[in-house]
């Protein structure tokens, strides 16, 4: 048996594979929702992305549009969080604007924090197998902004805003 995360991984699997679709089942993660209700007034218009900076993942999770989009969008504070290696931080080096914040790997519980006190989380890749981190956001109130690729409709519906890959 093969367990798909998403349809979009399901039909993955059956395009890269000789497995039969009788022995992939489809099981989408799932997250906690916060305890709390999440209030409006929590909300304080930063905008939010989790993903490794990595050389692979400038290109293929959008860090490299996200950090773009920070730069043109400077009056509010940018959150990325996620390990960076040693190339990526040379690339935030070079790249990084003054309102970028870069938390690298942080607690479950501040990283919730982030996620309340976000209004916008952005994930433009390229791919997403699921997308478990916008789930995430958008139990936590953030308007989700994601590219239409892979399994991010699915994860996001009619509940955010689409933009093209790169842009």
């Amino acid at each position: 048996r093969v367990l798909a995360i998403s349809d979009s991984n399901y039909r993955e699997i059956l395009d890269n594979t000789g497995i039969p679709r009788e022995k992939i089942s489809v099981i989408p993660l799932g997250v906690e929702i916060p305890s709390q209700k999440i209030s409006l007034d929590e909300k304080d218009g930063s905008i939010l992305s989790v993903g490794e900076v990595t050389p692979s993942n400038l290109k293929r999770k959008g860090i490299e549009t996200f950090v773009r989009s920070a730069r043109l969008i400077s009056e509010k504070p940018f959150y990325l969080v996620g390990r960076v290696t040693k190339e990526g931080r040379e690339f935030l080096r070079r790249e990084a604007p003054s309102n970028l914040i870069v938390c690298d790997y942080v607690s479950q519980e501040e990283l919730n924090r982030l996620f309340r006190k976000a209004s916008v989380y952005v994930q433009v890749s390229y791919h997403e197998a699921f997308g478990c981190a916008v789930a995430e956001a958008m139990s936590y109130g953030c308007v989700p902004v994601v590219t239409d690729q892979y399994a991010l409709p699915e994860v996001v519906g009619t509940c955010g805003i689409y933009v093209p890959y790169g842009d």
